[in-house]
């Protein structure tokens, strides 16, 4: 059977709701006698429509409805301040007619309108309030958040002119593992956020397995579905600076991950099973492919479980009740995952007030060493909290345990033994700090953070409590003992530099706190932001401030920009970034009292393509590359790791102007600057001369062993007495001086031994790998889960063998 069409079922519940809406608001008509019914409305029937007409109605229903919730309350004796919203097209400048807009009043009150034919709406606020405005979907513009603006207390009437970007469709198939299209699969847009929330968008393929999605703007991740397979790959991709082509997403019949959870006394039933994996590949600059494919289930009575997952590794979590959480990576072709859960310890809290009697309600909160992630637990009326499977091998606990009415009680540096384990806290009568938080005008700053700390050191993030102020700008400190000494500060809402003075106040008493009214006007920056080749101003950008380690970003568009508020005693860095354009800084430094003009040029961003070669036309292929812009800044890097035999490489993001490109033949060695121009996209591949350097091959084998004594040359009687073994995963670094040249890894495939990541090295026989490195003195460091690191010096020479004994960790170390 044909499911209805989704717009009559939103129809046909509207029209319900309507319904009943208006019975409500005749049932209570003023006036009316108790009992009197209103006045029987006329009833006509009308003819079947389609869909279209359907949708139709609802929409008009819906704009109705909006269109009732437009003004914003207003304070008495406050006459309101007009808000007028103009949307238009990007570029086009036409206007957006029947488009929903959207303000939201101090962050509390929002409010909706559609726009007139001329692409209007109209609001009234409150004056002097910071006002959100932003545009929903319409069928040619995604959702996007505009801009925040602030009506100043002397404005009656302000114009905002937004421009709506028109959006993209984008193209795609979904198809089976065998190529095969997938009909009727549903294909979601998401905002790029793990784990995935609300889809933007959901169509579905057609009998080719075909579909078309948007409109979408910036960045989205898109997702198939469909009866009886899962998702092989999700796409995440980037619009603006590269346009998508056919996006292809791949569903696959699901494989059986399966295991056995054991307790030390059997089966392990009920545990949960837990198994995610994240693969990335990139396709192209604006396109890469992701597959974060997660899957839960938990163990029968005979302690098996069974995931549906794709025929990739993945890391699994094991948790069960009582016993210390298990973590590791299992690849589901590989056979049977069989697990041993370890007995934890346990802790059970006993919370009491001095007269040795239970507290009720208090929360305690334990923090461990080892990997567990315990949630926070509330007494119950006998006051004991109970935390079972803390990991007694990785190391002391700690915990925390808060009573409104006491003061909060730390214990730090808790020793667990098997078993259960028994602490009795005694909480402390407490006390509160209370106080208010005023704005430079001495009205209440709503919405300020207030921050508790042991001393002075408040003012640089010290902090031990932090609360929100509240409409009346009042806040409420409480858990503290009574008679302690404490450091108070409190931040504007918007502009965290804007502070009060650090205040030392006893547990017990009241203060009032006035933000730095100097501050908000000490340093203002403003200026334009323009294309470097064209002179043009740029429709978008953004500007980030550092306050030095501390920033925040703010768009800005049509060119233009202002921010002001920023301290005139601290160093400020500005970043300038725009969409398809190279990111610009200027240096950090503090600025003196009043305006300062900054004005940006920002070049376009280019992607290259490089032949790295040495003098004699030999391409270069471990040879690293770096951009450097006009003003010195590194812009981007890229390195070969013998990825490509010709010594080809792509680098995205290459200003569109003049810049310097560094390269050396290996991460640390000898660089050779080209001062290039790239106002005007080359024509062919640019070719770079790599300073040259000599090579050579050294081939390095790695075995463990449990005999702290075994040395190379008796490491074949080691190996036949079962004492020393081929190492299945390593890590082998090269290091010169504090920098590292190489990293690979071996791990074992079937009978042979390969390189873990891609390199220029191929596979090698036996534990033995094969590497090229610089012919000059370096450092080997070989690293393997479970055993002891090994770092040891190599010199230049020909024919070089090396064989490297990793010897077993001792179980804790």
């Amino acid at each position: 059977m044909k499911p209805r069409h989704p717009w009559i079922i939103l129809g046909t519940i509207l029209t319900f709701l309507l319904g009943a809406f208006a019975v409500v608001i005749a049932l209570c008509e003023p006036g009316r006698p108790a009992g009197a019914s209103a006045a029987t409305p006329e009833v006509s029937m009308r003819e079947p429509t389609s869909p279209e007409a359907d949708v139709a109605q609802v929409e008009e229903s819906v704009r109705e409805l909006v269109g009732q919730q437009t003004e914003a309350p207003q304070a008495a004796g406050i006459a309101p301040a007009r808000l007028i919203v103009h949307l238009v097209l990007e570029g086009s400048g036409e206007p957006l007619a029947q488009a929903p807009v959207t303000i939201c009043v101090e962050d509390t009150d929002r409010f909706s309108q559609t726009t007139d034919a001329e692409g209007t709406a109209r609001f009234e606020v409150p004056p002097g309030t910071l006002t959100y405005v932003w545009s929903g979907r319409t069928e040619v513009s995604p959702p996007m958040t505009f801009r925040m603006e602030e009506l100043l207390c002397s404005d009656t009437e302000k114009g905002l002119r937004l421009e709506v970007n028109a959006g993209t469709f984008v193209p795609g198939r979904v198809v089976d593992q065998h190529g095969n299209p997938v009909p009727a699969a549903h294909v979601r847009a998401y905002a790029p956020s793990w784990p995935l929330r609300e889809p933007l968008l959901v169509v579905e393929s057609d009998p080719g397995g075909r579909f078309r999605i948007g409109p979408l703007k910036g960045r989205n991740v898109l997702v198939a579905e469909a009866p009886g397979l899962i998702g092989r790959n999700t796409v995440d991709f980037q619009l603006g600076s590269w346009t998508p082509g056919e996006i292809v997403l791949t569903l696959v019949r699901p494989l059986a991950l399966r295991g056995l959870v054991l307790a030390a006394d059997g089966p392990a039933a009920g545990a949960t099973v837990h198994a995610r994996r994240r693969e990335w590949k990139q396709l192209t600059p604006g396109m890469s492919l992701c597959g974060p494919v997660d899957a839960d289930g938990t163990t029968g009575p005979d302690g098996r479980f069974a995931l549906d997952v794709v025929g990739l590794p993945y890391e699994v979590e094991i948790n069960a009740q009582g016993y210390v959480p298990w973590s590791g990576e299992h690849d589901p072709t590989s056979g049977d995952l069989v697990v041993t859960l370890k007995e934890g310890a346990a802790l059970t809290c006993v919370v009491q007030n001095r007269d040795g009697q239970p507290i009720a309600g208090a929360l305690v909160r334990l923090f461990t060493a080892g990997a567990e992630d315990f949630p926070d637990q509330t007494t119950p009326e006998d006051g004991t909290a109970r935390f079972a499977g803390i990991d007694a091998e990785a190391g002391v606990v700690s915990l925390l345990v808060r009573a409104e009415g006491y003061a909060e009680s730390w214990r730090e540096d808790l020793s667990m033994r098997a078993g259960d384990n028994v602490l009795q806290v005694v909480l402390e009568p407490g006390a509160e700090i209370r106080g208010c938080v005023l704005a430079p005008d001495g009205t209440p700053a709503r919405q300020s953070p207030v921050y508790l700390g042991p001393d002075a050191t408040v003012a640089r993030g010290r902090w031990e409590q932090m609360e929100w102020t509240d409409d009346a700008g009042r806040f409420r400190f409480s858990c503290l003992r009574a008679g302690t000494t404490h450091f108070i500060l409190a931040q504007d809402s918007l502009t965290s530099w804007i502070r009060s003075a650090e205040h030392e106040v006893r547990a017990g008493s009241e203060v009032t706190l006035q933000l730095d009214a100097v501050a908000y006007r000490q340093v203002a920056l403003f200026g334009t932001v323009k294309d470097a080749l064209t002179g043009l101003p740029l429709p978008e950008f953004s500007v980030c401030v550092f306050v030095e380690n501390s920033g925040g970003v703010s768009s800005f568009y049509h060119g233009t920009y202002e921010l002001a508020g920023y301290p005139s005693s601290r160093r400020l860095s500005l970043v300038f970034d725009a969409p398809e354009h190279v990111e610009r800084s200027v240096e950090a430094r503090i600025y003196e009292r009043g305006d300062h003009r900054i004005d940006m040029l920002l070049y376009g961003s280019r992607d290259v393509t490089f032949r790295l070669i040495t003098p004699d036309g030999r391409p270069a292929t471990e040879a690293q590359l770096k951009c450097i812009d006009c003003d010195g800044n590194d812009v981007c890097w890229s390195s070969l790791d013998g990825k490509d035999d010709q010594g080809m490489l792509k680098v995205a993001g290459i200003p569109a102007g003049p810049c310097t490109i560094e390269v050396r033949p290996y991460p640390g060695g000898p660089e050779r600057s080209h001062p290039l121009d790239f106002s005007a996209p080359p024509a062919r591949v640019v070719e770079l001369l790599v300073e040259p350097v000599a090579w050579c091959e050294r081939s390095v084998s790695v075995y463990g062993t449990s005999d702290p004594t075994a040395t190379v040359e008796r490491l074949p009687e080691t190996i036949a007495a079962g004492s020393a073994w081929p190492i299945e995963r390593a890590s082998i670094e090269v290091w010169m001086d504090q920098t590292r040249v190489f990293w690979n890894g071996i791990e074992r495939e079937g009978d042979a031994f390969v390189w873990k990541t891609s390199s220029a090295h191929g596979p090698a026989a036996g534990p033995t790998v094969s590497i090229r490195m610089p012919a000059i003195p370096l450092r080997l460091v070989v690293e393997s889960h479970g055993y002891r690191k090994v770092e040891l010096p190599i010199q230049p020479e020909a024919d070089a063998r090396t064989t490297v004994i990793l010897v077993q960790s001792p179980v804790g170390e």
